[in-house]
């Protein structure tokens, strides 16, 4: 569904467009940084068509399957910037495609204690905002801050490595090979 959301709408309607999109899981301040992965593109027909090849059918403006129409939770707060008017956004935007999206209110620390606790569903896109790129405990096989239950052993291998290395140049560059393998 990534293809669904028009990003750059969001970022000229959210914060008056002062912002950039992520293109992957370390900011673009952090040494290690790289823009050189696979970005998802707005494309609704793409979208669609991905949906399609899943099994699901457009009926009446909505995506079905076996009977049940595709239907998301979008889970927000107040206390998150934006987060009820990236919500409302993104519900239509995914509503150009098919997909019923509700969304649910809750307080902010209802929000952060469901996600880590797994009661509420999140994205695994992770943006790193330490002044280090190494994210160790959020990616890594039972990290302690790996609340999207991820994992992947060539991640953890890259991760291992791009801390391990003292000499600047070659931790940068093992980061920007972790970020390129997580995009694809």
């Amino acid at each position: 569904l990534n293809y669904a959301v028009d990003t750059q709408a969001i970022i000229k309607a959210v914060v008056g467009g002062y912002a950039t999109p992520a293109t992957g899981i370390i900011a673009p301040s952090i040494k290690g940084y790289t823009d050189d992965v696979f970005k998802y593109r707005y494309d609704p027909d793409r979208a669609k068509a991905l949906l399609a090849e899943a099994g699901w059918t457009l009926q009446n403006g909505k995506q079905v399957k076996d009977g049940q129409p595709l239907r998301l939770d979008l889970t927000t707060s107040t206390g998150v910037v934006g987060g009820p008017q990236l919500a409302q956004i993104i519900q239509q935007q995914l509503g150009q495609v098919g997909v019923d999206a509700t969304i649910k209110m809750v307080d902010f620390r209802g929000l952060w204690t469901g996600v880590f606790s797994g009661e509420i569903a999140t994205s695994v896109e992770y943006l790193n905002l330490q002044p280090s790129p190494d994210i160790t405990n959020a990616l890594v096989c039972k990290g302690s801050y790996n609340r999207f239950l991820f994992c992947d052993k060539k991640v953890d291998q890259l991760l291992s490595e791009g801390a391990a290395m003292t000499d600047p140049a070659r931790s940068a560059a093992k980061y920007a090979e972790l970020q390129k393998y997580i995009a694809e």
